[in-house]
């Protein structure tokens, strides 16, 4: 499931950047013209629903998390990018759990996009990403780490407020692999994670000086 996944994710990168490459004439939309965007950044707060047959929707409940997001416009109205995100879950099932209280995931990766203006105000941009994941769990007598890997595509609806900031919507589905070592029936219970995320944030929309 893990090596199907990877290959859907790769599928949908190089279509992205394929369609970026038949699509150079497509300028990039500009909220001022005569001040071209290079990058904006995201501060993004958002609820995290774990989905499916896992242990993180049986044993857990989750806080709001929060994301850093990086977008550079490399060609017209493609993106590449960065996240950053973190999201706390608190044990509810110690039978399934142990001995952990909390874990945190620490997520770093990278994205690719499509910004697609509609008008002068809003706009909607569609990334997929793929990433590293730290998670940091405690417990009462311990701490310990556990790595593994995330893919994700996400959706953001923004509303311009005026040359430099936004405000958006965001919804997305995380697929989380992880590499923690447990007996073969239950790999995928314990070593696979499926979020839905539903969040709002700032952008800050930074131009290039002298155009």
């Amino acid at each position: 499931m893990i090596l199907n996944t990877r290959i859907l994710f790769v599928f949908l990168l190089f279509s992205v950047v394929g369609f970026a490459q038949k699509n150079d004439s497509i300028p990039a939309y500009q909220y001022s013209p005569n001040d071209p965007e290079t990058v904006f950044f995201d501060l993004e707060a958002f609820y995290p629903i774990a989905l499916g047959n896992t242990v993180y929707k049986d044993a857990y409940n989750f806080d709001p998390g929060f994301a850093i997001n990086f977008n550079w416009f490399f060609k017209p109205n493609f993106t590449l990018g960065a996240r950053l995100s973190q999201v706390t879950g608190h044990a509810k099932d110690k039978s399934l759990t142990g001995n952990i209280k909390y874990t945190n995931f620490q997520l770093l990766g990278l994205t690719v996009g499509y910004f697609h203006p509609f008008n002068r105000e809003w706009s909607l941009q569609s990334k997929v990403g793929i990433g590293t994941t730290n998670y940091r769990n405690r417990s009462p007598e311990d701490r310990f780490e556990d790595k593994g890997g995330q893919v994700w595509f996400s959706e953001e609806v923004a509303y311009r407020l005026g040359k430099s900031f936004a405000l958006f919507a965001t919804t997305g589905l995380e697929y989380h692999f992880n590499h923690i070592d447990i007996v073969q029936e239950k790999d995928d219970y314990f070593n696979t994670a499926i979020f839905a995320n539903l969040g709002i944030g700032l952008r800050w929309h930074l131009q290039n000086p002298g155009g």
